[in-house]
């Protein structure tokens, strides 16, 4: 039996394919899910059209999902977890805290499309895969921290906005005096002669 596939089929073919397959399986399978037509005139014509607007569609989604891994991969997610002694964490990371972690920065990404082949169980940094799309992949940079680690690094975070603070304030004077000297006026008259 010749066919055409619809749809993607594993193992099989993608679609838009033309393909002889045995008659039991193309009428009892392929054909009552439609996954595939019967090979003919008309209905290859509006196969080929379908997949026209197809390509146009599929194109979209991936332009769309490239934007989603830069966006994913462009900044590090940071997780703070109860650590014990030699950086191991009381429970571990994984797929479903870093999909929640994403949905606060207002990125959607199913947690079944983050790849982790087991949760993260240690503090540093970890790479994980999220598949976006079929073609796509995002590479995201997940820092687990303690939370002794967190607070060390928003004190000195502190320090460090209090010092350029002060760097700020002990410019202003200096840059106001040179303003009031540059705003006297020339002086106009000539100095005397003797």
């Amino acid at each position: 039996m010749n066919i055409i596939l619809c749809e993607d089929v594993k193992n099989l073919g993608r679609a838009g394919d033309a393909l002889k397959v045995a008659d039991g399986f193309g009428r009892n399978y392929l054909l009552p899910k439609k996954l595939a037509l019967v090979a003919t005139p008309a209905n290859l014509k509006r196969l080929q059209q379908e997949l026209n607007s197809k390509k146009g569609q599929t194109r979209r989604i991936q332009k769309d999902a490239e934007y989603q891994a830069e966006a994913i991969a462009s900044q590090p997610l940071t997780m703070v977890t109860s650590v014990g002694e030699g950086g191991k964490l009381f429970g571990s990371v994984t797929t479903a805290e870093i999909e929640k972690e994403l949905k606060k920065r207002g990125i959607e990404v199913d947690k079944r499309k983050i790849s982790l082949e087991e949760p993260i169980k240690t503090v540093g940094s970890h790479l994980v895969e999220i598949k976006i799309h079929p073609e796509v992949t995002a590479n995201l940079t997940v820092i687990v921290q303690g939370e002794e680690e967190k607070k060390a690094t928003e004190k000195k975070e502190a320090e460090d906005k209090v010092a350029e603070e002060k760097k700020v304030e002990t410019a202003e004077p200096n840059a106001e005096a040179e303003t009031s000297v540059a705003e006297q006026p020339a002086s106009t008259e000539e100095p005397a002669a003797d």
